[in-house]
């Protein structure tokens, strides 16, 4: 499953694309920010998933990308 978010901003800065995994890295300047990001990339990243980031001439956007799970059993065995 590939799920991908997109904005008509101005992008993301060359750094950010460089180091979306770095702690407290922002575009924004603003104080307190920087780890949502580095969070979502490890809670995908610990689901097995990826993330990329690009810019297109529209803006920003970010590609989550899941596996598949297995399908679920047809036979459902009795647990004691």
């Amino acid at each position: 499953m590939i799920l991908s978010l997109t904005d008509r901003g101005p992008g993301f800065p060359d750094f950010v694309l460089t180091g979306p995994a770095a702690p407290f890295v922002t575009g924004s300047g603003a104080p307190g920010r920087g780890l949502g990001l580095f969070l979502a990339r490890n809670a995908i990243d610990r689901l097995g998933g990826r993330m990329e980031l690009r810019n297109t001439p529209t803006g920003a956007e970010v590609q989550i990308a899941f596996p598949l799970l297995d399908p679920p059993l047809t036979d459902e065995t009795p647990h004691d």
